[in-house]
């Protein structure tokens, strides 16, 4: 009678081993792929630093897979000048939907469809907003493989103060 029970729990102890080992091997995957986009709007993104920009802290790395998207608060302040760039993953061909929203009114600040589908742009404030960035990757046409195609984006927003223009007294 020992002898079955040990078979059988045995072998029950062995399949659960193997089963976490796989769970294991699975989150350690996604988790260093995920890890690789930590930073990858520092390493990646166009920056104006030596123009005078300062990165503010909601610049941010995405992981996305296609057709996903993500979206930043930011708070836009009047008398600042903005540099906003986006760096994208090779799997997704260069190409990402940008929105700058006005998140009181809704209405759309910016929208890079019709600005040559542009990943960096500059823009001044004219008054306060509190907006959303909205990044949203091109959806897959075609599944030709069993695991969800995905990557990184990153997003860098910088800010100055907006330099005096015209003459002075």
């Amino acid at each position: 009678m020992c002898r079955i029970a040990h078979r059988i729990y045995g072998n029950a102890s062995k399949r659960l081993l193997i089963a976490i080992a796989t769970t294991f091997l699975l989150h350690a995957e996604t988790t260093a792929f995920t890890q690789d986009c930590i930073n990858f709007h520092q390493k990646y993104c166009i920056s104006y630093e030596e123009q005078g920009y300062t990165p503010m802290p909601q610049s941010r790395s995405f992981h996305l897979t296609k057709g996903g998207f993500a979206r930043q608060k930011v708070r836009l302040n009047d008398g600042q000048d903005y540099h906003v760039s986006f760096a994208v993953d090779d799997v997704f061909a260069q190409q990402l939907y940008v929105q700058i929203i006005d998140d009181d009114s809704g209405d759309v600040l910016y929208d890079n469809t019709e600005d040559n589908m542009n990943l960096n742009l500059e823009f001044s404030a004219v008054k306060e907003v509190n907006a959303k960035i909205y990044i949203e990757t091109p959806s897959a046409i075609v599944q030709d493989t069993l695991h969800e195609i995905s990557g990184c984006i990153g997003l860098l927003i910088e800010t100055r103060p907006t330099p005096p223009t015209g003459f002075s007294e």
